[in-house]
C-alpha cells in the first residue's frame, strides 16, 4: 500500500477491500478480473492484494485506484458480482456432482420435483381447502 505513491501517477482516491469468493488460483484471478487489473497505465483499476489464501480459502484483498469516488464504487461494485457469480458457479458445480455421484439425492429430486414413486407405493396427497373454494380445482381429496 505504501507503494501507491510511487506509481507514474498521482492517485487522487484509493480504498482497499478484502474480499470472499470461491478458491482458486491466482492466474484465475488475474483473468476474471482483466478488465480492470492493473497494468501500470490505467487510472482506475485494482492491484490484486494478499491472495496468499486465494487458492485455499477464496479469500483475497485488492486495492482500488481511481480517479473519483464514482470510479471506486463501480469497481466495487464489480468485484462483488464476480464473488457472487463464483459462488453460484461453485454450487452449482457441487449439484452436477451431486447428481452424477449420490442416487439418493437424485431420488429425492425425482420424489420432490417430478411426484415419482416407486413400485407399490401410493402416493396421497392433500391439498388445504381455500375458505371461498368449496371444491378443489384439481379434483383430489382435501382435508380441512
Amino acid at each position: 500500500v505504501d507503494n501507491i505513491e510511487r506509481l507514474s501517477f498521482a492517485i487522487p482516491y484509493w480504498k482497499f477491500i478484502k474480499i470472499k469468493t470461491a478458491a482458486f488460483s491466482f492466474l484465475e484471478l488475474t483473468e476474471r478480473i482483466k478488465p480492470i487489473i492493473y497494468d501500470g497505465k490505467k487510472m482506475n483499476c485494482v492491484f490484486p492484494f494478499n491472495c496468499d489464501a486465494l487458492p485455499f480459502t477464496g479469500n483475497f484483498a485488492v486495492v482500488i485506484l481511481a480517479e473519483n469516488m464514482n470510479e471506486i464504487v463501480k469497481m466495487e461494485a464489480y468485484l462483488k458480482k464476480i464473488s457472487l457469480l463464483e459462488h453460484e458457479k461453485q454450487s452449482l458445480l457441487d449439484e452436477i456432482e451431486r447428481l452424477h455421484t449420490d442416487k439418493e439425492h437424485i431420488e429425492s429430486l425425482a420424489r420432490r420435483e417430478l411426484g415419482l414413486i416407486k413400485d407399490n407405493e401410493i402416493l396421497y396427497r392433500f391439498v388445504r381447502e381455500k375458505e371461498d373454494s368449496p371444491t378443489s380445482q384439481t379434483g383430489e381429496y382435501k382435508t380441512k
